[in-house]
């Protein structure tokens, strides 16, 4: 029996090491739900340092979440910035936005390119737009700094969109947005000259009202206002013959260069052919 009390204290001892161990274990678990590195008894660090580590990249989670966030924040602004400036513009009339009683509003006003009003300054096309189903004559200016299409010209409906000004006393749209409509047209060229036969019949259809048929020579072709000459046609058949075409009006849709068209005009006498109508060879 004398080595009774030793064994009963070994084993408290061992008791005790076993609850050291469950205790620890338990403040971890603590721990670790909590997302804090420290133990739940508030005894320190733990040794292996994973939550640490864990909160750590935590972290670095949550900056990369702003940062994404912001960039898609940012993205929506300028979507809805952009929206937002092509959808605000006031659809009006060319009478409402002849009177003035707009400036100062962003508007959307469609009308017809009042013949030979357009030029072009220092890359800044201006021309005025007429209500062509209107009788009231009124007309409105259009500023517009940009690159028009070949589809304007004279006679071809315009919509413009921008903010209305009062330029001198004289109402102007200063556009920054220019769609112009000109309807595809085509025509039959079994009645047309070649441009070879056009040269051949030169001096006896001088100024008289003929059709040509050919092809836009590629590299000629010019918007409005850029050229007298507009673009240079091609014989079919024959591309050493060819003659340059002045024409004021907008190119249908559809045309370019390469493109088989008919014109209709007359040879002038310094040998350019003054064109009033083009349309594509059916």
């Amino acid at each position: 029996m004398r080595g009774a009390p030793d064994t009963i204290e070994n084993a408290a001892g061992a008791s005790g090491i076993v609850e050291a161990v469950a205790s620890r274990n338990r403040s971890r678990r603590a721990e670790d739900a909590q997302g804090f590195p420290y133990r739940a008894d508030g005894a320190g660090d733990f040794s292996s340092g994973r939550t640490r580590k864990r909160g750590h990249m935590n972290t670095q989670a949550k900056r990369r979440l702003i940062v994404v966030t912001l960039v898609i924040v940012a993205v929506l602004a300028v979507i809805l910035a952009y929206i937002g400036s092509s959808s605000a513009a006031k659809t009006v009339s060319v009478a409402e936005a002849a009177d003035g009683s707009l400036v100062g509003t962003r508007v959307e006003v469609t009308g017809s390119v009042v013949d030979n009003s357009y030029s072009i300054d220092n890359g800044v096309l201006a021309f005025d737009i007429y209500d062509a189903d209107a009788n009231d004559g009124a007309t409105v200016h259009v500023s517009y700094d940009g690159s028009a299409a070949s589809t304007f010209g004279n006679g071809v409906q315009a919509i413009c969109t921008g903010e209305l000004t009062d330029e001198g006393g004289t109402p102007t749209v200063v556009c920054t947005e220019l769609v112009t409509k000109c309807p595809s047209k085509y025509e039959n060229a079994s009645e047309a000259l070649t441009v070879s036969r056009l040269d051949y019949y030169r001096d006896s259809i001088l100024d008289k009202p003929v059709k040509v048929a050919g092809v836009v020579k590629p590299g000629t072709l010019k918007k409005a206002g850029e050229s007298d000459i507009r673009f240079s046609l091609l014989d079919a058949d024959d591309q050493t013959s060819e003659v340059s075409v002045k024409f004021d009006g907008g190119i249908p849709e559809g045309i370019g260069e390469g493109t088989s068209v008919v014109l209709t005009g007359s040879l002038s006498k310094d040998g350019t052919f003054a064109c009033t109508d083009i349309a594509q060879e059916a």
